[in-house]
């Protein structure tokens, strides 16, 4: 998951525990997830259909008015999801470092958050080298073409789906911590071999990577909205955001760095960092 992909998905996430019980919230952010993955794997294949009917501008033109139905939508949420600008406090530059200080200590206060925080740097980590280095493997050393990395995508994709979908109907029943680490170790496992093999053991090994990434992200969320309480989570979740995005700001430069350097095998260099942060961090974590 990307940090634009995460941004939209804290969005849509966020105000899920003003309209959903607390049991509920396990299956309610997991609905949420399994959502945004099943239309990035679909929207782009439905795009290019309507585009091959009716021209790449008409395609435009319909988007926008998805947007006007979003907008729409909007308009109908329950009346304590919607903002009063006017009861507001102006934000400041203090306030806001002031917000961003008070999440971060909630977020490093409790122990199952600050697992599930670093947890998602090793999902960083592996995810990264997938987004950078996949379409340099596919077409440089595979020698295949656009339409081959295409499905190797929508691979990583549809197993995030599967992971969402799964994660709807057994999240409640085991620790979120385990899932995280469970993620974690399976995205960070599928990059070992992938080096040395070809398109369809790519493929499989894409799927299992898209597997591993709601199993880290998901009880994340649902952990923040269990752990904090409703007035804090705002702040929570923001600083939840900007520690995440920092994972993927140290992450895409050494995938770069990997990619170029290592000739064919960073893929394998990545899972081996990935597995010895696993280790660092479940010795210093738990």
């Amino acid at each position: 998951m990307t940090p634009l992909s995460k941004n939209h998905t804290l969005i849509q996430q966020r105000p899920i525990p003003l309209v959903a019980n607390p049991e509920e919230y396990s299956q309610a952010i997991a609905l949420s997830s399994t959502t945004y993955q099943l239309l990035g794997v679909l929207g782009p294949g439905l795009a290019g259909s309507i585009a091959a009917f009716v021209g790449t501008r008409q395609v435009f033109f319909l988007d926008g008015i998805t947007f006007l139905i979003a907008s729409i939508l909007i308009m109908t949420l329950p009346k304590r999801l919607i903002v009063n600008r006017n009861e507001q406090k102006a934000k400041t530059i203090g306030k806001t470092l002031q917000d961003i200080k008070i999440g971060t200590m909630s977020l490093f206060h409790d122990c199952d958050l600050r697992y599930a925080l670093a947890m998602q740097l090793v999902a960083a980590l592996s995810g990264a080298a997938i987004l950078v280095n996949t379409v340099g493997y596919v077409q440089g050393t595979l020698a295949l073409s656009k339409i081959e990395y295409g499905w190797v995508m929508a691979s990583f994709g549809i197993g995030a789906t599967l992971a969402s979908v799964g994660l709807g109907n057994f999240n409640q029943k085991y620790k979120q911590t385990l899932l995280t680490s469970i993620g974690a170790i399976i995205i960070t496992i599928a990059m070992l071999p992938v080096n040395w093999g070809n398109l369809n053991i790519l493929l499989l090994l894409w799927l299992i990577a898209g597997i591993g990434q709601p199993l880290v992200n998901v009880p994340t969320q649902t952990l923040i909205a269990n752990k904090i309480a409703i007035e804090f989570q705002g702040r929570v979740y923001g600083a939840h955001f900007a520690w995440s995005h920092l994972w993927w700001a140290f992450s895409y430069p050494l995938a770069g760095w990997m990619g170029s350097n290592l000739s064919n095998s960073y893929f394998f260099y990545s899972g081996i960092i990935g597995v010895v942060f696993l280790i660092l961090i479940h010795l210093i974590f738990k």
